[in-house]
């Protein structure tokens, strides 16, 4: 177990210099110049180029990424051009509200898809199974964007039960918390849920068929007791590691949802710095959400052991 979790701990390293890489070409071949915007229109080359200076965009690029990436590994991400705050700052600042829309999003797919999924899996081809399907293939092909517009149209606009958008923040109260963030949260948790399900569906159905599980009510012990202990247990492993990766993506996926809504999250604040050319922000964010789902799927793989007792890390299996 030790051997295994400093072997894949160290498997990191090599993916985030990776990521990092990728992230700076990308940042750095958008178009436009922060230099020029912050002085505006007006200024001339002279002042431009005295900013692009002072902020060393007038270095070769693996100049720039070399010090940017030591920098990075001191956990120093830099600075806005803008704002003149550290991104670390920022970061803090917008990521109470992603964390806690991410999270809210998560219980809700996981409410919509566990009982979905296992019903479904226990009643193949049943009229649920057929619905819950078609519901779910629908889910899948429905854009975040247009799913918290209709969500807006019908609980904000034509029934007046929840507000349109912006941020209310814990402190202010639960109850007003919950009302600001409940809309985007089950924008954003039912593309997941359908996932979610089909994943568990397909993993139930094949825990269902194995033989342990036709022991089990061979040795007359009752359905409700085969489906807890025995079928979920194992159907759980590969609904785990699917749950990991779109915690993952949920946290990245924020974007679209927090600009229909108006929420000052870290989507938000990556899309504004990517419009506004902050190549430090938008390069520090990219690479701290990276970090984060990298981090869920370690996290995942230690689970399995929990989950199943066969699995032994760091023990390759072999042919008999």
């Amino acid at each position: 177990m030790t051997k295994y979790l400093i072997w894949r701990s160290l498997s990191v390293i090599p993916t985030l210099i990776g990521v990092s890489i990728l992230v700076f070409l990308v940042t750095y071949f958008i178009p436009g110049d922060p230099a020029q915007i912050l002085a505006g229109t007006e200024a001339t080359p002279d002042v431009v180029a005295g900013l692009r200076h002072q902020w060393g965009l007038d270095r070769p690029i693996y100049v720039r990424y070399a010090l940017w990436a030591a920098n990075a590994a001191r956990g120093n991400l830099g600075e806005s051009y803008f704002s003149h705050m550290t991104v670390l700052q920022l970061v803090a600042t917008a990521s109470r509200v992603t964390v806690e829309l991410a999270l809210l999003a998560l219980l809700v797919a996981v409410a919509i898809a566990v009982p979905a999924g296992i019903i479904s899996a226990v009643r193949p081809g049943s009229w649920f199974d057929l619905t819950a399907t078609a519901v779910g293939f629908g889910g899948l092909s429905i854009p975040g964007f247009w799913l918290g517009i209709m969500l807006i149209y019908v609980f904000s606009v034509y029934l007046r039960w929840l507000p349109a958008g912006g941020f209310t923040p814990l402190a202010s109260g639960l109850v007003p918390n919950l009302r600001s963030m409940i809309l985007p949260a089950i924008a954003l948790g039912t593309f997941a849920s359908t996932q979610f399900m089909r994943y568990l569906r397909a993993s139930m159905l094949e825990v269902l068929g194995a033989d342990f599980t036709r022991t089990a009510r061979a040795k007359g012990l009752t359905e409700p007791i085969v489906l807890v202990r025995h079928a979920m247990r194992n159907a759980l492993i590969p609904f785990v590691t699917v749950l990991g990766v779109q915690m993952g993506y949920l946290l990245g996926g924020t974007v679209i949802t927090e600009s229909v809504f108006a929420l000052p999250g870290i989507g938000r604040l990556v899309l504004n710095a990517i419009l506004n050319r902050d190549y430090q922000v938008a390069t520090g964010i990219v690479l701290l959400i990276a970090t984060a789902f990298v981090l869920v799927n370690l996290v995942v793989d230690l689970l399995y052991p929990v989950l199943d007792p066969r699995v032994r890390l760091g023990r390759p299996t072999t042919s008999p």
